[in-house]
This record gives structure tokens, sequence and C-alpha cells, in this order.
């Protein structure tokens, strides 16, 4: 799951590091690796999984940004170590510089990947007018809504079973 943003290049690296920290400190899922037990898959938050991460840059030709993309896209990751999200800033020496956030899918969708690029760019905006962040409260933490999951999963109401049952009546 790619997010790519386009920022002036005169955004200093360390800026685009720091929002992408402050991002992943906000946001608990980015910092969440998961693993299997006798009772299935569960969810295991660092909390400091990002403390010591660090922005790679990727100095380029502007014909070989792609290629650097790609390298991005193309490794894999360890499910069960956070941060599963990994992050380059490609430079080509243009006037642009491009912040690559390439995310598993098991910690994000479309709509949460446009919520992360519109956090990432406030963050940086912020941080370039020294200003505070301008974001709009957690409504809910990552870990309560994964096990409100699991309790509507593990036993399926009677409302829900019901439906099921008329839906795929006529099934062969």
């Amino acid at each position: 799951l790619p997010i790519l943003i386009w920022l002036p290049s005169s955004v200093p690296p360390g800026v685009v590091e720091g929002a992408v920290r402050r991002l992943a400190q906000r946001h608990e899922i980015l910092r969440t690796g998961f693993g299997m037990d006798e009772a299935g898959l569960y969810a295991r938050v660092a909390s400091a999984a990002v403390q010591d991460w660090e922005l790679p840059q990727v100095e380029c030709r502007p014909e070989d940004v792609g290629a650097a993309l790609a390298g991005l896209l193309e490794k894999g990751f360890d499910l069960s170590t956070a941060p599963l999200f990994r992050a380059a800033l490609i430079r080509d020496g243009g006037e642009e510089q491009l912040l690559a956030v390439v995310c598993h899918h098991i910690i994000g969708d479309g709509w949460s990947s446009k919520l992360l690029e519109k956090e990432l760019r406030e963050l940086v905006a912020a941080d370039q007018e020294a200003r505070p962040a301008t974001l709009a409260p957690m409504p809910v933490r990552f870990v309560e809504v994964a096990a409100y999951q699991r309790t509507r999963s593990e036993k399926p109401s009677s409302e829900q079973t019901e439906f099921w049952r008329a839906e795929l009546a006529d099934l062969p």
C-alpha cells in the first residue's frame, strides 16, 4: 500500500523523518506486529518501534526515480516485527523530492492511506512554519477496534446467523 508525497526539495530530510516518526507515534497500528498462537492471530503494539528508526535517503537521477520506488515496493514484510511500513525520501536533484511510504495491507487501506498522507503533510508544514500541528483527535485506538471486532467475530449474533441462513437457503 504505497503513499507517495511530493514535497519541495527545500524541506530538510530531518523534518520529513520527524514527521514520519510523529505519525507512527500517533497511530499505534504503524507500530504493530502480528503473531499466531493456538487462539489465532494476535496483535502486538510496540511502544518504541520507531524510536531509532531513520528515514533512508535515495539520491538518484530523475530517470531513476521509478526504479528507486520499485525497489521500495518489491520488498516483503515480516509480520511479526513492527513497524509494518517502510519509507524513503527519493531525491533527484530537482525542485521536489518524493516521500514514499509503503505499508503492509494488514495495517492499512485506501481510506487510511489518504488520512496518513494528509497528516504527514500537516506534520511537515507545521514543522516548517514553527507551529503546532493541527490534527484531529484520535476517536478510537486500534486495540479497541480490534477487541470489538474479535468479540463480534467469535460469536455471530442470531440476526447475522438468520440473515445468512436465508441468503444461502436456496444454494445446492
